[in-house]
């Protein structure tokens, strides 16, 4: 999904077999993982986009790698619950 224009991962989350998400140089202000399906998802990369926000991420359990680099000067990540352990890649 990599430049194109995308601005939610939305049409995403119910999709449980998922490993890897590779959505980099797109127009994506925010994400909720709140009652998402991607319980296996280990690599998400979302670079380049204009993310403020990020909700629910202790929903993605299987997560081990999280890249949001150049996303905005500040993101806000926001978790209701202790996440696993992750290597979180430029935040």
């Amino acid at each position: 999904m990599d430049n194109n224009l995308v601005s939610s991962l939305d049409g995403i989350m119910e999709l449980d077999g998922l490993l890897r998400v590779s959505a980099k140089c797109n127009q994506i202000n925010s994400l909720d993982f709140t009652g998402s399906k991607l319980t296996r998802l280990e690599v998400l990369e979302c670079q380049k986009n204009c993310i403020g926000r990020v909700d629910g991420l202790e929903e993605l359990v299987s997560l081990m790698s999280l890249h949001l680099g150049t996303s905005s000067t500040h993101t806000h990540v926001r978790a209701s619950a202790p996440l696993f352990p992750a290597r979180i890649g430029r935040c």
